[in-house]
């Protein structure tokens, strides 16, 4: 079994995120961004290495990974993705390897900059904390309630045979 040991330089990186909502272990999902600032010499060695860090990430429970790259500020780029709910998240902060950790350091060490790599997380209220998926087709209460009552009319028409 791969090392799990928290070692004092990682201690801050484990520090408890500030919040000011009132989350239940079941609130979700959470969005996680983190943005990093590359020289775009290391652009490609950085964009390569995002992508064992995607695997990584996706080992230990959340989904629609993604990293970007702005197109104004070709320094700056995005990594973000999701996890069902914040007790999810919170577990996921003890359950790293070594390897895991050492291959954060990695990524992080590509950010420049005189500030550390930012990292934001927010609650994502679809349809009433609700967990949908693109379009709550079920759900009157959504916010989106009649573009949903608009595609799910028009899969209806799909689906029906014309008389003439």
């Amino acid at each position: 079994m791969p090392p799990t040991s928290v070692s004092d330089q990682d201690a801050e990186s484990l520090a408890d995120p500030e919040v000011r909502l009132a989350l239940t272990a079941r609130s979700g999902p959470l969005v996680v961004e983190i943005e990093y600032r590359v020289s775009q010499d290391n652009a490609r060695a950085f964009h390569n290495l995002m992508q064992d860090v995607q695997l990584s990430r996706q080992r230990n429970g959340p989904y629609c990974w993604s990293i970007a790259r702005d197109i104004a500020n070709l320094e700056l780029w995005t990594e973000r993705y999701h996890w069902p709910t914040w007790l999810d998240y919170l577990r996921q902060r003890n359950r790293l390897t070594e390897s895991e950790r050492a291959l954060d350091r990695r990524a992080v060490a590509f950010h420049v900059g005189p500030a550390p790599a930012r990292v934001r997380s927010a609650h994502s209220d679809q349809c009433g904390g609700r967990k949908t998926y693109p379009i709550a087709l079920h759900s009157k209460s959504c916010p989106d309630s009649a573009a949903a009552d608009s595609v799910s009319r028009w899969l209806q028409s799909k689906h029906t045979t014309k008389t003439a």
